[in-house]
Order: C-alpha cells, then sequence, then structure tokens
C-alpha cells in the first residue's frame, strides 16, 4: 500500500517557507529606523499631554473655587437664615456634577447661639443629594484642617487629602474660603468638595502609552491619583522605591516644589521618563512612560511593517496562487460535481482522483455520501408519506372528538351553561356533556378526566361519555348510574385506564342539587354574594378501576343567582416557565371576581385567558376542559 501524503503539509511548506524570509526581513528593516524616531516623538506627546491634563484639572478645582466665591456673595443678605442657607449648599451640589459636597460652617456661637452650626449637603452612594448639620462632638470641624487654616490666615485653601467620615463618607479634598463681615472678622468658612476618586479617575484615563500611567500628588506629598497598589493619601515618600532610586527621588522632589519638566529614571526593571508640571493650588502632576510601551506604538514602526507587510502579501499571493491552483484542481472538480448532487441529480459521477492524499479521501467520501444520500431521500419519501396518512388520521379524530361533544347549550330563563375543551394534543382525554330535560325541569351534568393523552385517552373519553348519556336516560339514582358505569368501564379494561368523573342534577324549579365527585377535581360554588367555596364532597374511587364500588350521592340546595365552575386539572396544573402551577388558590381567587360572570361563556373565555396568560409562551402540557353554570 502506498504512503499517503499530506496535501495540507505540502501547502503550509510553501506558505511558511515564503512567510519566514519576508519576516526576517522586515525585521532587519525596523531594527535600523525605529529606535530614535520613537523616543523622540513620545517625549513630544506626553509633554503636550501633560499640559492638556494640568488644563483640564485647573478647570475641576476652579469649579469649586468659583462656586464658593458665589455662595459668598449671595450670603451677604441671608446669613443668618436658616433655611437660606441649607437651600444653598444643596443647590450648589445639585447643579454641579463635580462638586460632592458644600458647606457653609459658621465659628463657636456665631449662628443664633449654636456652638456647632454647619449646613451641609452632599451627594451619598446613590448619587442623591442629602442635607444635613455637620458639627458636634464627634464632628469637632473646628480642629479640622479645611476649617482652622483660613479661619487662622483669612485666606482661602485646598486641604490636603482626608477621608470625611461623619460628613460626606468619601476621600475628598475641600477648598475652603473665609467670609469676612466689613470689619475683617471672619463670619462664617464656606466650603466646596471634591471627591478624589473622581480626580483619580481622571488622571487614570489618561495613558498615552501601554503600562503609563498619571500620578497626581498633593503639596505635601500625598496621593491624589495613581491607577496601581498605591492608596489615595498615602505619602508619596512612603514609597519604598525613593529610598533606593536617587533620581526618582530628585523627581518627586522638583514636583513638590512647583518645578516642571522631563527626566528619565529607573522603576523596576523599567527605563522610564517623567513629564511633570506644578497646578495653581499647589498640587503637581506626573505622566510616567516605561520606555518599553513606548517603542510599541510608533508610528514610523506602523508604517515601515505596512510597506513589508503588502509586498509580503503581493509576492506570497501571486506564489501561492499558482502552487494552490495546480493543487486545488481535483477539488474545484469535486466540488462541480457536489453542486450536482445538490440539485437533484443523485447520478452525476464524481472526478476519478489517482493521488493517494486527503483529495483521494475525499473523493471517497463523497461517493459514499451519494449513495448514503440515494438510500435516505427514498426513506424519508416513505418516512413522509407516512406521517401525513397518521396525521390526516389524527385531525378526522380531532374532529369526531369535538363533534360529539354538545355546542347547542341549553336556551332558558332558568339556567345559562357553557362548555369548552381545549386538547392538549390533536385528540385528548378530557370530557364533557350536559342534557337538559324539560319534562322535569332537570339539568344533568358531567365533566371527566381521562388518565393519560392521545388517542387511547381519546377513545376511553368516547366510551366514558357514552355511558354517562346512556344512564342519564333511565330512572335511576345519581349513585346507580355512576355504578353502572363503573361496572360498563371496568370490564375488559385489560389495561388499567380510569377516567375521574364529577356527575351532577340540578332540579331548576327547586335548587336541589345532586352529585357525585368519583375522583375529580373539587368544583366551585359561587354564592349570589360573590362568595366563592370549593364544595366538600365525599371521596369516591375514580371510575374504571374497581367494578363494585359503592358510590356515594350528595345533595344541597343552592340560591338563584349562583354560579358553578367545573374544570379538569388541566387549569390548575398548568406551568409557567418556572414550573409554578396555577393551582387551586388562583382558581378561588379568579372565581371570587363576580365582573367575569356577565354570562357562562364570558366565564368561561376569561378563566382560559387568565390560564394562558399565567402560562405564558410555555407549551399546553394537559387538556383543558371548563364548564360554567349561571343558575
Amino acid at each position: 500500500m502506498k504512503k499517503v501524503k499530506s496535501f495540507s503539509r505540502r501547502l503550509s511548506l510553501y506558505i511558511v517557507g515564503i512567510t519566514s524570509v519576508i519576516f526576517l526581513i522586515a525585521m532587519a528593516i525596523l531594527a535600523v529606523y525605529s529606535h530614535k524616531l520613537i523616543t523622540e516623538e513620545a517625549m513630544s506627546s506626553a509633554t503636550n499631554m501633560l499640559s492638556a491634563t494640568i488644563n483640564d484639572l485647573e478647570k475641576t478645582l476652579e469649579v469649586a473655587e468659583v462656586n464658593t466665591e458665589d455662595i459668598s456673595w449671595l450670603l451677604k443678605d441671608h446669613v443668618f437664615s436658616e433655611e437660606y442657607l441649607y437651600n444653598i449648599t444643596r443647590k450648589v451640589v445639585e447643579q454641579s456634577s463635580i462638586i460632592t459636597g458644600a458647606a457653609i460652617a459658621f465659628p463657636p456661637n456665631a449662628f443664633h447661639g449654636k456652638y456647632y452650626f454647619s449646613p451641609y449637603s452632599y451627594r451619598d452612594a446613590n448619587g442623591q443629594v442629602q442635607t444635613k448639620q455637620l458639627g458636634n462632638e464627634d464632628y469637632d470641624y473646628f480642629n479640622m484642617d479645611w476649617y482652622r487654616d483660613p479661619a487662622q490666615t483669612k485666606k482661602s485653601s485646598w486641604s490636603e487629602p482626608y477621608f470625611d467620615e461623619g460628613g460626606g463618607g468619601v476621600l475628598m479634598s475641600t477648598f475652603s474660603r473665609p467670609l469676612l463681615d466689613s470689619n475683617g472678622n471672619l463670619v462664617a468658612i464656606i466650603t466646596a468638595d471634591i471627591s478624589l476618586e473622581q480626580m483619580s479617575e481622571k488622571t487614570n484615563s489618561i495613558r498615552p502609552y501601554k503600562h503609563s500611567f498619571t500620578l497626581l500628588v498633593s503639596k505635601e506629598g500625598q496621593f491624589i491619583g495613581h491607577p496601581y497598589s498605591y492608596e489615595m493619601g498615602k505619602n508619596i515618600f512612603d514609597d519604598p522605591e525613593l529610598k533606593d532610586n536617587e533620581v526618582l527621588r530628585k523627581i518627586v522632589t522638583s514636583m513638590l516644589d512647583g518645578d516642571s519638566g522631563i527626566k528619565s529614571f529607573a522603576l523596576g526593571r523599567d527605563i522610564s521618563f517623567a513629564s511633570f508640571g506644578p497646578l495653581d493650588n499647589g498640587w503637581s502632576v506626573a505622566i510616567i512612560c516605561p520606555y518599553r510601551s513606548v517603542l510599541e506604538r510608533s508610528t514610523v514602526m506602523h508604517i515601515i511593517i505596512g510597506f513589508v507587510f503588502c509586498f509580503g502579501l503581493i509576492l506570497l499571493f501571486i506564489v501561492s496562487y499558482f502552487v494552490v491552483k495546480h493543487l486545488t484542481q481535483p477539488l474545484t472538480e469535486i466540488s462541480k460535481s457536489a453542486e450536482s448532487i445538490a440539485t437533484g441529480n443523485f447520478n452525476t459521477k464524481l472526478p476519478k482522483i489517482k493521488s493517494h492524499d486527503e483529495l483521494r479521501q475525499l473523493r471517497d467520501s463523497f461517493d459514499y455520501m451519494q449513495t448514503s444520500l440515494v438510500k435516505y431521500v427514498d426513506e424519508l419519501k416513505t418516512t413522509t408519506a407516512a406521517n401525513e396518512r397518521f396525521e390526516s388520521e389524527l385531525n378526522i379524530a380531532h374532529d369526531i372528538q369535538q363533534s360529539m361533544l354538545p355546542q347547542n347549550f341549553p336556551q332558558c330563563d332558568e339556567v345559562d351553561l357553557h362548555a369548552l375543551l381545549i386538547p392538549a394534543k390533536e385528540v385528548g382525554g378530557d370530557l364533557y356533556d350536559f342534557i337538559y330535560r324539560t319534562s322535569d325541569d332537570v339539568l344533568c351534568l358531567a365533566i371527566g378526566d381521562v388518565a393519560g393523552k392521545g388517542v387511547p385517552a381519546s377513545m376511553f373519553m368516547a366510551i366514558t361519555r357514552s355511558a354517562c348519556r346512556f344512564m342519564s336516560g333511565l330512572n335511576f339514582s345519581l349513585a346507580q348510574k355512576m355504578e353502572k358505569i363503573n361496572e360498563s368501564i371496568s370490564d375488559n379494561n385489560n389495561m388499567g385506564m380510569f377516567v375521574t368523573l364529577f356527575h351532577a342534577c340540578l332540579h331548576l324549579k327547586t335548587g336541589l342539587f345532586q352529585f357525585c365527585n368519583a375522583g375529580h377535581n373539587p368544583i366551585i360554588l359561587v354564592k349570589p354574594d360573590g362568595t366563592a367555596e370549593f364544595l366538600q364532597e365525599k371521596p369516591n374511587l375514580a371510575v374504571g378501576l374497581i367494578p363494585d364500588f359503592k358510590y356515594e350521592m350528595q345533595e344541597m340546595h343552592i340560591e338563584k343567582g349562583s354560579k358553578l365552575v367545573l374544570y379538569t386539572d388541566g387549569v390548575t396544573e398548568a406551568e409557567d416557565k418556572d414550573k409554578n402551577q396555577f393551582g387551586e388558590e388562583r382558581l378561588l381567587q379568579w372565581a371570587s371576581n363576580p365582573q367575569v360572570f356577565e354570562t357562562a361563556q364570558t366565564a368561561c373565555d376569561d378563566l382560559l385567558k387568565t390560564v394562558r396568560a399565567f402560562t405564558g409562551p410555555v407549551e399546553q402540557n394537559d387538556d383543558i376542559t371548563i364548564m360554567i353554570v349561571k343558575y
């Protein structure tokens, strides 16, 4: 047997060999031209981005400063109006997404003799603006930097980062502006808070290169924004990297001194450069970029790679085209044959392939598929014809079963009756029946549910319905009729099938209601006042199980205006997508609504609609039968 030669191996060797040559040429060119251009462009880009970052941060800080100035003008005539003070701090927070809190803090006993008084509004974790009185023994704002420093110096200032426990509950920095009277005495300290988390998010989003980051520190060296492991509010001099890195220590010192510039330094295993500059409030920002990240994003590198790659693609395309065309010629012929087979020409001849490789195996597979397809199509035609005949017979059985159920509901002044049956399959095992005997003004009712579904259940249903109708015309008590029906159905019941059955007679002139329940769901009686309840019934065995079972009949009088709700378990056991059942409680709740009983037909339709609204898109899993009687 000849050794099979691999088509995929031959094709891969051609492509990989040519691609490797092109790749080596490209790498040699990139090594010559890249380094110098990358470094110069990276530093220029970082400097421009630093300038834009400082401007953006200055605008953010300016919002807080301007708002405190506006408050100081608004307080000239309302400084001792408590309601006005709360309203103005709230409006400041509501009107600015940057400001997370605003306060007006008064000196001890300065506001109507109150030792602590500082109306404060802030945005909580849910984004809602809350208002409270800030000062108390647990929150002594007189000793806090944001109050103490401007109170002593009579000058506006930004506080160092702090976590405002008891106030806004976030890490923040506060801008404080002293409000002085005409004699230069302190009236109040007006503040505006900005969230350092927002400032950190703003700086963290500035990453000109992969692995680069932006560092924001306060005038005393506390971290405000840093994307990695540093904690906001931690002093930068606590960083162990500064102890052993003299260059980095000099950069940090220059930042805190308010200097600006670009310097290179070692950070871990990377050589990086930092472009840094100060903000007007004494904070400082730096953009730090590792050189290894900068080298990855060179514009010149992309241009050179583009030219080399395009040239390589053209060369690879030309060579591969002729090679692949030669190797795949048999595939073209097989493809044409497959298209012919797909249009129904199952006897199309496949091309001959002499080589012993995957193409030969593919051709043999198509040959096997062609033979199998012809056989499958023949079998499918036979199966389809049989299924069509079976479906036709089921549809006929459905029509026959539905025609067996009475549809001419009684039309008289004493009673309004309507019923419906919705099988889960083409045919079902539920049944209902009624006979209105005009001779003695008696309405006989029956509703049942055969154990099972489909054709066997439908046949058992037809037998049961015929037995009920036959017995209705005989002069027996209701219990005797049930026993006769049970004997008739139990006879030769080798399959062990049974049916739950509710049989009743309603004497329309007297309201006497005689009934016998053979294992069926309890029916609902709705009284004239709208009260709905399940009838308390004596337990009787389902029909068809024991031939000589003795059934017990019950009777009661029902008032005019009452309604009877008869149903099968397809109603109460209907399930939604979560396998929850409709249940007797929901059914009883539905029956307690007098508006649904306008007519017996509207009540049937409304109950079916209610069940389907509960189940939603879930497919019906059991036959549903409903009978409504309005007396």
